[in-house]
């Protein structure tokens, strides 16, 4: 049995995700919620995403409803996780 597979041990993965996931995933969702276009959601996500981490993207799909007033965003990012694997972070807004 290796270290990582251990009980109460944190894999390497399990850390990834905690320290750049999870607070990636919440700093794109609070810039979609704040967005008003595709071009804005854009450049608040550039501008919300975790600082000394280098990503790709952000792509983004922006579909708004003029009845509603309703919002649909769904945006992706890219980076690397220390095996320098390509990580695909996807997050979906609906409002």
């Amino acid at each position: 049995m290796s270290q990582e597979d251990a009980p109460g041990v944190e894999t390497s993965r399990e850390k990834f995700k905690r320290e750049v996931v999870v607070p990636t995933k919440k700093a794109m969702e609070e810039a979609m919620a704040q967005a008003t276009s595709k071009d804005d959601a854009v450049q608040r996500i550039k501008d919300a995403l975790p600082k000394g981490r280098s990503f790709e993207g952000p792509l983004v799909m922006y579909q708004a409803n003029e009845v509603t007033g309703g919002r649909h965003i769904i945006a992706m990012v890219g980076t690397l996780n220390e095996q320098n694997n390509s990580i695909d972070i996807e997050v979906e807004f609906f409002e």
